[in-house]
């Protein structure tokens, strides 16, 4: 009986500091802003693994304000592009997203975080046609507003990157690099420890 009790007495709740992951499903689209007439292409369905940790700086029972930091994002889908019949390959690389969080508990077992990062983003796209080839990195950083309900270590949510990124053509490095105005809503499934 001590034993279980000291045990107890260490736990936070579910307003405490700890490590997630995420299963998301996404769908990355982009607009050049340099292009006049350019049309939103869609870059497929995304599935992305993320982990990362929040941390709770100032926290009662049932309200915690704190950071939330992504340590790795990894990603990938496959799309065309409007006028273009072979596939591209589209690789997503996000490294160490930020920024601040707020949880609020209902009972024992719910909680509710909300959430609003810096998102530096890396995409890497390729494709290979019969005429030519072609690697494009993209990049930049994004702002990402989202939400995750949490029932016990298990957590759903949604969240929406959007930001001015950079194309540039690894082929031909003469060419200057395009604007691109980039959205990312995601879907995410996944487990606080």
């Amino acid at each position: 009986m001590i034993g279980l009790t000291s045990k107890m007495g260490k736990d936070d709740g579910m307003i405490s500091n700890g490590f997630y992951w995420n299963l998301g499903i996404g769908f990355p689209s982009f607009k050049g802003t340099d292009i006049t007439d350019s049309k939103r292409e869609s870059q497929g369905v995304q599935f992305t693994l993320e982990a990362g940790n929040q941390w709770m700086f100032v926290k009662s029972d049932r309200i915690g304000f704190g950071l939330n930091v992504s340590w790795l994002t990894i990603g990938g889908s496959v799309y065309k592009l409007e006028g273009i019949d072979e596939n591209v390959y589209d690789f997503h690389l996000g490294l160490l997203r930020f920024g601040p969080m707020a949880s609020v508990g209902f009972g024992d077992n719910a909680a509710v975080d909300v959430f609003f990062n810096l998102n530096p983003t890396v995409k890497y796209n390729f494709w290979s046609t019969d005429q030519f080839d072609s690697n494009t990195l993209i990049y930049g950083a994004a702002w990402t507003p989202g939400v995750k309900f949490r029932f016990k270590k298990f957590a759903v949510g949604f969240e929406n990157s959007f930001g001015r990124l950079k194309a540039q053509d690894l082929e031909n490095s003469d060419v200057k690099a395009v604007k691109l105005s980039y959205m990312n809503p995601r879907i995410l499934l996944g487990m606080k420890f």
